[in-house]
C-alpha cells in the first residue's frame, strides 16, 4: 500500500465484520432472492454444481501461482459464467429486476496497467465493468485481487492492492459513494467496502463450502442497481452525455467536473461547474463530519453577503433511499458491543454526503495573467478575511493557494435571483474601482471553503472551547504559533491566517515560472533547504525550521527563500522582504490587516499593466507544462487540511521517513481543468511525506475551485 494511504486509513480499518455481505446484498435489491437463485444453481441436476464433490464446476485450481494471467482468465471465466448463468435465471422470471446493462469480469489488466487514472501503474488482478464498456479508471465498477496463498501476509497484500485500487477509482469518478474490492485468497473470499470514513471488511467465505455466498456476492455486484455497488443514484444522465443534479429541489445541469479529491476517508469532495436557468455555480459535493459543532453551510449563512466571500445559494444532505447518506449506513451492520474492536468502531467519525451550491464561479490563483492581477487578488482576500472577522467575527483558519481564488466581477445591473429569500446571487458582487490607465479586465480576489472556520466571541476569543488547542490549517501555509503549538487556553487569531497569507505569496513565487499556470519545470522543494518547512519529524521542528528562516538576517533570508523565487518575480521580493520584517522583526506588535495592505497597495501601484513574459522566451529554462522543454523529475506529494489536537505528532510514521527525497520514474502528465493539489507537487500517488491519519475530524484535500 502506498505509505500515504496506510497513514490515511490509520485507525479507520473495521475488518472481520460479520454479515457485511448480506448487508450490501439483501434480497431486495437482487433481481431474485439468493434462494430462488440457489434451487437452480446449486442442486444434483445443476450444470455448475457438483454435488458429489460439493464444489464449483469448472472452478479454476486457484492454488496455482498465476503466470502471464493465466489463472486470472480463468477465474474471471468462471465467475462470468456465473454471473450469466444468474442474468439468464432471472430473465426467465417476470417478477425479477433485471438492469438492461449487466456486468462482466475483465482480466485484460492483470498484466498491464490500467488506462484512465492519476499517473499511477495499476494492475489489478481482476474489474467488473459494463458489457461494451472499454477497461479503465473511470468506468470500474469494482476490483479484485487474487492470491494462490491463504497466509497472512498474502491476504494483507490483497488488502493493500485493493486499496490503492479504490484511491484510483475515487481519483477518477466523481459520482462514487463507495467503492468495492474483492479479495481471493484460493477459494477464500473477502469483501471490502472504502468509504470517506475508512474500510470496513467482512468475515471470510469459502466460496466452495458455502455456494449460496457466492451467489448473493455475484448477482449483487454484477446485477443490483449501481447505486449498492457505490454509485450516486441522484445523478441522472440525460441524452448526449449530459448529467443533472437535484439540489433544494432545483436541478442543475453539471458542465464539467472542475475537482475530485485524490483522498478515500476525509471529506473526499467533487466540485462541479453547474448551471441553472443560464447562470453558473459551483457545487460541492463533500461527506461532512455530522459532530462538529458548525457546519461550512452554517457558516457560509452566518457571512451572508461579505463581499469577497463565497456565496451559498443552496445546500442540503443528500438522500438516497429515503435516509441520509452517511458513512453510518455501511456500518450500522456492525454490532457495536460484540465488535471485537469496540473501541475503534466507537471513535470513528460518521461522515454526511452535503452538497453546497455557491457563486461566484471562480479561477484557481495560479492562473493569474500579471503579478499586477495576483497583488490584487491577494490585496482583495485579505481586505476578505478583513471583513469576514471584523463584520461576521468569523476566522477562516485555512488560507492557502487553494482557497484564494479569482473571477470577473458581473455588472452591477440587476438580474433575476434564482435562490431563495436570504439567498445571495452572483451579481451582488461589485467590481472594485481601478486606477487610471489599470486594466478594466483585472479579475478579483475570494476566499472559498469556511469548512475549517470558527465562530469568536465580542472579545475576539473563540465561541466553542473545544477548538482551543486543535491545529487547523493546511500545512506549508500554517503560522509559527500554530505549529509550535499555543499556549494552554489560547487558539488561532487572525493574526496567524494573515501569516499564512505571506506564504501563499512565497509558494507562489517559488513553484510557478510566470502567469497563467505556467509551472516551472526544473524546481523541486524537496531537493532545498524549504525542504524542512514541510518534512519535518514534527509540528514543531516544522515550526523551528520555518521559523530560522523568518526571522534571520537579510542575508540569510535572501539565500535560503528568496534565491528559490522564478525569475519572473525578482521584482516581488522587495515587498516579501518588507513584509517578513514587518511580521517577525521589526516590532512585537500583531501585524494588522491594513499593514499587509499597505505594503502590498504600494507593490501594485509600482508593477506594470501588462507584461511580455512568454514561456517560449524564457532564458532560464522554465515553461508550461507539456511544452518540449525538459521536466526534471520532482519530489512528489499531497497538501492537505490539518485539523489536529495540538500534541507532538509525527508527521509520518518512523518506519517510512526517509532522509532524502526518492527518485519518481518518468510517467505522463495528469491535467484537470483546475488543479488538484499544489502545483509543483502533483498526485499523491507516489507520495512518501505525508500528514494523513492527522485530522480528529476527519482528512481533505483543499478544493482549487469555488466551495
Amino acid at each position: 500500500m502506498d505509505p500515504a494511504l496506510k497513514e490515511e486509513l490509520h485507525e479507520s480499518q473495521l475488518f472481520n465484520v460479520p454479515r457485511l455481505v448480506e448487508h450490501l446484498f439483501p434480497d431486495s435489491v437482487l433481481p431474485l432472492a439468493v434462494d430462488e437463485l440457489a434451487e437452480q444453481l446449486v442442486n444434483e441436476r445443476s450444470f455448475y454444481w457438483n454435488p458429489k464433490r460439493e464444489t464449483w464446476a469448472g472452478c479454476p485450481d486457484l492454488t496455482d501461482p498465476s503466470q502471464d494471467g493465466y489463472v486470472e482468465t480463468n477465474l474471471a471465466v468462471f465467475l462470468n459464467a456465473i454471473g450469466t448463468a444468474i442474468h439468464e435465471i432471472s430473465k426467465k422470471n417476470s417478477n425479477a429486476k433485471v438492469p438492461s446493462k449487466r456486468r462482466r469480469w475483465d482480466m485484460s489488466t492483470s498484466t498491464k496497467p490500467l488506462p484512465g487514472g492519476p499517473s499511477a501503474a495499476r494492475k489489478p488482478d481482476l474489474i467488473l465493468i459494463e458489457v461494451g464498456e472499454t477497461p479503465s479508471w473511470t468506468t470500474i465498477k469494482v476490483t479484485a485481487e487474487l492470491t494462490s496463498n491463504i497466509e497472512i501476509k498474502h491476504q494483507q497484500h490483497n488488502e493493500n492492492q485493493l486499496t490503492n485500487g479504490a484511491c484510483m477509482v475515487f481519483s477518477s469518478q466523481d459520482e462514487r459513494r463507495f467503492h468495492i474490492g474483492v479479495s481471493f485468497c484460493q477459494t477464500e473470499v473477502r469483501v471490502y467496502v472504502f468509504d470517506r470514513a475508512g474500510v470496513v471488511g467482512s468475515v471470510k467465505f469459502d466460496f466452495q463450502k458455502e455456494p449460496k455466498m457466492l451467489i448473493r456476492l455475484l448477482a449483487g455486484l454484477t446485477l443490483s442497481d449501481p447505486s449498492a455497488i457505490g454509485f450516486d443514484p441522484t445523478i441522472r444522465h440525460g441524452p448526449g452525455g449530459k448529467r443533472f443534479v437535484t439540489v433544494a429541489d432545483k436541478e442543475y445541469e453539471i458542465i464539467k467536473t472542475l475537482f475530485i479529491s485524490d483522498n478515500i476517508r476525509g471529506r473526499g469532495t467533487v466540485c462541479w461547474h453547474a448551471r441553472f436557468d443560464g447562470t453558473d455555480y459551483v457545487i460541492k459535493d463533500t461527506w461532512a463530519n455530522v459532530f462538529k459543532e458548525l457546519t461550512e453551510p452554517e457558516i457560509m449563512k452566518m457571512a451572508g453577503d461579505v463581499e469577497g466571500i463565497a456565496h451559498i445559494v443552496a445546500e442540503e444532505i443528500v438522500q438516497v433511499n429515503d435516509r441520509d447518506d452517511t458513512t453510518a449506513n455501511i456500518r450500522e451492520v456492525i454490532d457495536a458491543e460484540n465488535y471485537h474492536d469496540r473501541d475503534l468502531h466507537a471513535d470513528l467519525v460518521i461522515q454526511a454526503h452535503r452538497r453546497i451550491v455557491s457563486t461566484p464561479l471562480a479561477e484557481g490563483l495560479p492562473y493569474f495573467s500579471t503579478k499586477k492581477e495576483l497583488v490584487s487578488v491577494l490585496i482583495d482576500a485579505i481586505e476578505a478575511h478583513r471583513r469576514l472577522v471584523e463584520e461576521k467575527k468569523i476566522l477562516h483558519r485555512d488560507i492557502s493557494m487553494n482557497n484564494i481564488m479569482m473571477y470577473r466581477p458581473t455588472l452591477p445591473e440587476a438580474q433575476p435571483n434564482p435562490t431563495d429569500e436570504g439567498d445571495t446571487h452572483a451579481s451582488s458582487i461589485q467590481p472594485h474601482s481601478t486606477d487610471a490607465g489599470e486594466s478594466s479586465q483585472m479579475r478579483k480576489g475570494i476566499l472559498i471553503d469556511l469548512d475549517c472556520a470558527i465562530v469568536m466571541r465580542e472579545d475576539g476569543r473563540v465561541s466553542n472551547p473545544a477548538t482551543i488547542g486543535h491545529r487547523a490549517g493546511t500545512l506549508p501555509f500554517m503560522a509559527l504559533e500554530v505549529l509550535m503549538g499555543l499556549p494552554n487556553g489560547e487558539e488561532q487569531k487572525p493574526r496567524h491566517d494573515l501569516e499564512s497569507f505571506f506564504y501563499v505569496l512565497l509558494w507562489i513565487c517559488w513553484h510557478y515560472a510566470g502567469p497563467n499556470n505556467a509551472e516551472r519545470q526544473n524546481f523541486d522543494i524537496m531537493r532545498t533547504d524549504i525542504e524542512t518547512w514541510i518534512a519535518g519529524k514534527t509540528f514543531v521542528k516544522v515550526g523551528r525550521c520555518k521559523r530560522k528562516d523568518m526571522r534571520s538576517d537579510e542575508e540569510i533570508f535572501d539565500d535560503s527563500v528568496l534565491s528559490l523565487f522564478a525569475p519572473y518575480f525578482n521584482d516581488l521580493k522587495p515587498c516579501v522582504e518588507r513584509l517578513r520584517k514587518k511580521m517577525f522583526t521589526e516590532t512585537d506588535e500583531e501585524i494588522k490587516h491594513q499593514d499587509m495592505i499597505d505594503i502590498l497597495e504600494e507593490t501594485r501601484k509600482a508593477l506594470p499593466d501588462t507584461e511580455d513574459w512568454t514561456p517560449d522566451h524564457d532564458k532560464e529554462g522554465y515553461g508550461l507544462t507539456g511544452s518540449k522543454k525538459r521536466k526534471l523529475k520532482s519530489y512528489e506529494r499531497t497538501l492537505e487540511v490539518i485539523e489536529e489536537e495540538a500534541e507532538e505528532l509525527p508527521l509520518e510514521p518512523p518506519a517510512k521517513r526517509r532522509k532524502r527525497a526518492p527518485k519518481i520514474e518518468k510517467r505522463s502528465r495528469w491535467t484537470k481543468p483546475i488543479p488538484a493539489n499544489i502545483h509543483g507537487m502533483t498526485t499523491r500517488r507516489k507520495a512518501r511525506l505525508q500528514f494523513r491519519g492527522l485530522a480528529t475530524s476527519g482528512l481533505t484535500c483543499a478544493p482549487s475551485c469555488n466551495l
